[in-house]
């Protein structure tokens, strides 16, 4: 009798803790094969096949659909450099090289996912909106 009670109380232990777990990796987003550069994150695998349960998890509870795994990569950003959430209240600074692809987009979202209001009365540009420096380089400001 004893033994079933140890192990009832081992199973219980174990789901509690695995099903805590499973809940903080979907909720604070953590997802395997992050790909980060500075601010930016990306999830390569996100819309492909091989994505991870907690990348499919996520998707499902927000109800986002994902780039597929030829489309393209999307980054995402919610602090800038020095660390501070993002504002439609602050001028900000994107350069760089961009990752190959076709098309890209870059647009300003809030915490809730709503487009950012701002100043400028613009959220997003297009790859084909930029102007390129000899290297290959953009600013966009």
């Amino acid at each position: 009798m004893r033994f079933l009670f140890e192990l009832a109380f081992t199973i219980l232990i174990a789901t509690t803790i695995g099903f805590a777990t499973a809940w903080y990796a979907v909720d604070r987003g953590v997802v395997f094969g992050t790909v980060t550069v500075g601010a930016w994150k990306a999830w390569p695998l996100e819309g492909s096949a091989n994505a991870d349960p907690y990348s499919l998890a996520m998707l499902a509870r927000s109800g986002e659909i994902p780039l597929g795994g030829g489309e393209g990569i999307a980054f995402t950003a919610t602090t800038d450099s020095r660390g501070n959430p993002l504002s439609g209240h602050c001028t900000y600074a994107v350069d760089g090289q961009t990752p190959p692809a076709r098309l890209w987009t870059l647009t300003a979202y809030d915490a809730l996912g709503h487009l950012m209001p701002n100043a400028a009365g613009r959220t997003g540009f297009l790859s084909r909106e930029i102007l390129r420096r000899p290297d290959g380089d953009f600013v966009i400001t």
